[in-house]
């Protein structure tokens, strides 16, 4: 059997990564994966008094784990979307359970921590003990693959690029020529911390950019950068303006699928 693991989410309409995950979710049911539900816990605490409370959610979480896994049978085929959205301690020892079991895993990777802090070891190791655990990786690029190659020993032959994740609207498809005298549009996740490229930007004194999400904080020096507000993934396409050239996600649903079946057609 073809499963997913279906977690909790965090709060948070306009999350930019869970809309990458929901749009997974539904090519994975199309292509006849089974939802795989793991009911664990969104543990994240800001306040330093409730992170105790934090430890013991992952410690749970790493339970309910063990014990759900144990429905699954050999030869099984196991998709995760990467890093986990409900955290956890010691998931590489998951993915031995799962090993133990003869499950394959799929690791759909989303982000890499050890990519954006490769400076910090403990993140690092963190990233390489799980993902040489994994049967195959599906990782954005080749830069990416090679990044994975200097960490984690894993074939390079057991990865395979996505190039561009999906992204599935209803609607007609909308196209528009490019010229260089419009702003560069930019739509995601804008905080500082997560995207640092957003510094650099005010740098670039004879671009325009237009930004769309949340997590923008203006500083001084930004005169060419023009914050646009927030909008659901099903309504920014339609409010995005600027140099860009779309088209609704049925051009571009197909990206998971073909790279799927050359998985599992091995």
């Amino acid at each position: 059997m073809k499963y997913y693991v279906c977690e909790g989410t965090p709060d948070g309409e306009y999350n930019a990564s869970t809309k990458a995950r929901e749009d997974a979710e539904y090519i994975l049911k199309k292509m006849g994966f089974k939802e795989f539900i793991i009911p664990t816990v969104y543990g994240v605490q800001k306040n330093k008094l409730l992170k105790f409370k934090q430890y013991i959610d992952y410690k749970k979480n790493y339970k309910i784990w063990i014990e759900t896994i144990s429905k699954l049978n050999k030869d099984d085929i196991l998709l995760i979307q990467y890093p986990l959205i409900n955290a956890m301690l010691g998931f590489e020892k998951v993915m031995d359970e799962l090993n133990r079991l003869n499950v394959k895993t799929i690791l759909l990777i989303h982000d890499l921590d050890s990519l954006r802090f490769d400076n910090m070891p403990r993140i690092i190791k963190e990233d390489r003990e799980v993902l040489k655990r994994a049967t195959y990786l599906i990782v954005h690029n080749t830069k990416m693959k090679n990044k994975i190659t200097e960490i984690c020993e894993i074939p390079a032959a057991n990865m395979f690029e996505l190039k561009i994740f999906d992204y599935i609207i209803d609607g007609k498809v909308i196209t528009k020529q490019k010229k260089k005298e419009e702003p560069i549009v930019i739509a995601g996740n804008l905080s500082k911390e997560k995207a640092k490229y957003l510094k650099k930007l005010k740098e670039l004194k004879d671009i325009t950019f237009n930004l769309y999400g949340m997590g923008y904080e203006k500083e001084k020096g930004e005169e060419n950068i023009n914050y646009k507000g927030a909008f659901s993934p099903s309504e920014i396409v339609k409010n995005m303006e600027g140099r860009l050239r779309t088209c609704m996600g049925w051009r571009f649903n197909r990206k998971l699928h073909w790279t799927l079946w050359r998985i599992l057609a091995i």
